[in-house]
């Protein structure tokens, strides 16, 4: 069943990229489905990445009620790093401004976002860069941390 899981990961990817959002959501939804009862133990990445597709899917195509859902189960996993959450956080904050024109609870969320990464906030002016300069540091040891597996799935960044 795992298996099936990673082949509608890979389409459900496969249509994200072409921009087939409603394909790319049904293969999510379908991977998500074959997913054993202890998912998160049996494979957490695989879980992460469909459930993770899902919610932006699901966003894209103006679900709330589904993306919520599939972002509630991420978000509530005491498993998932703060660098994990991050694009669920990101995909919240697009609903919370786009679709609830709520701005206030969206900057709330980026700000909870922002700890969570033990990104301190700065209060003075004269501060700044010494907080841009402390911030870049605490990224640099988290990113160092983290197993290179996790950074071979990214996708490549680019000027466009």
């Amino acid at each position: 069943r795992l298996d099936y899981a990673r082949l509608n990961l890979r389409a459900a990817e496969k249509a994200r990229s072409i921009s087939a959002f409603s394909s790319s959501s049904l293969y999510a939804s379908k991977g998500i489905g074959f997913l054993p009862d202890n998912k998160w133990d049996a494979d957490h990445l695989l879980t992460l990445k469909l459930l993770t597709i899902a919610t932006e899917m699901e966003l894209a195509l103006g679900n709330p009620q589904n993306m919520e859902a599939y972002s509630q189960e991420i978000l509530s996993q005491r498993k998932c790093t703060a660098l994990e959450k991050n694009p669920i956080y990101m995909a919240n904050c697009y609903k919370l401004m786009d679709m609830d024109m709520n701005s206030k609870e969206a900057i709330n969320t980026l700000v909870h976002a922002l700890r969570e990464l033990n990104v301190s906030l700065f209060r003075y002016r004269a501060m700044v860069p010494v907080n841009a300069i402390s911030s870049l540091m605490q990224t640099i040891r988290l990113a160092k941390r983290a197993p290179s597996s996790k950074y071979h799935s990214l996708p490549l960044m680019s000027n466009r």
